[in-house]
Order: C-alpha cells, then sequence, then structure tokens
C-alpha cells in the first residue's frame, strides 16, 4: 500500500499526491472489487470516505496542503507506512464517519463496514509478519541450541 515517493523525506500534497493514490489503491483495488461481488455496494468513495481523508490530511499538513514521511526504520518502508500511518488515518476516518454521520442509513454503515474490513485486512497482515518474524527468530535460536 506504500508508494516509496510517501516513504522518505519528500514533500509532496496531500490533495495532488496522496489522495488519489488513496483513491487508486483502496476504491480501485479493494472497494471495485468487493462491489463486484455484491458487497458495500452503496458505499460512494468520493461522497462517503473521501472528503474525511481531505479533512484528516488537511489538519496535519502545512498551509499549503504539503506534508513529507520520514523513518527510522526503512528497512520495511510499506510496513512502516501502513503501521504509523494509513491504518491510523483510517482508523481516525472511521471514528469521524461514525461520529458525523446517522449510522442508521446503509451508505453510512455499509461505508463503516468496508473502513474495518480494511482496518483488519492490515491487523491480519501484521500479525502474519509479526509471527513470521517469531517463526524466524525461533529457527534460527533452534540453530544455535546444541544438543
Amino acid at each position: 500500500m506504500c508508494l516509496l515517493l510517501f516513504c522518505s523525506s519528500e514533500i509532496i500534497n496531500t490533495e495532488i499526491d496522496l489522495i488519489p493514490v488513496l483513491r487508486d489503491d483502496l476504491y480501485s483495488i479493494h472497494l471495485k472489487k468487493y462491489q463486484e461481488e455484491g458487497k458495500f455496494v452503496s458505499v460512494n468513495y468520493i461522497e462517503h470516505i473521501q472528503p474525511y481523508f481531505s479533512y484528516i490530511l488537511g489538519g496535519i499538513s502545512d498551509a499549503e496542503g504539503n506534508i513529507a514521511f520520514g523513518m527510522i526504520n526503512d528497512s520495511n518502508p510499506d510496513e512502516v507506512f501502513a503501521s504509523t500511518f494509513l491504518k491510523p488515518l483510517l482508523e481516525l476516518t472511521y471514528d469521524f464517519i461514525s461520529l458525523y454521520q446517522d449510522d442508521s442509513i446503509k451508505e453510512t454503515r455499509e461505508s463503516l463496514d468496508f473502513l474495518l474490513n480494511i482496518i483488519n485486512q492490515m491487523n491480519i497482515s501484521e500479525a502474519q509478519v509479526n509471527l513470521k518474524s517469531l517463526s524466524l527468530i525461533l529457527l534460527i535460536d533452534l540453530k544455535n541450541v546444541n544438543y
């Protein structure tokens, strides 16, 4: 989910650079696929989700809408970007929609369900990465055991 462009100290514009990539990723790759399967059919990404991204990103960017993503651990930029920026952005968006929209409306409910689904997928991916890391550590430890 992370382009290397975003995992550097280069300044990017949230509306010009980041919002379109989020739309391509979340709508074109995920939501569109689900909608073709008959899930989340009431969700209009541009109307129901993207305005919240714009609002939240506007609050954390400078006056011109610019932001930079520097990171200390750049050995796995996708994982770091997803866990430290993208997942919190999705969680905040979920919170904002649940606070400011009527969740008895089908479009709102399905938008929330879609975001929760993506967040859960990210949690599962993080758990799998952690399990793989743990397995690798255990494997190395077992190789170093003298019988």
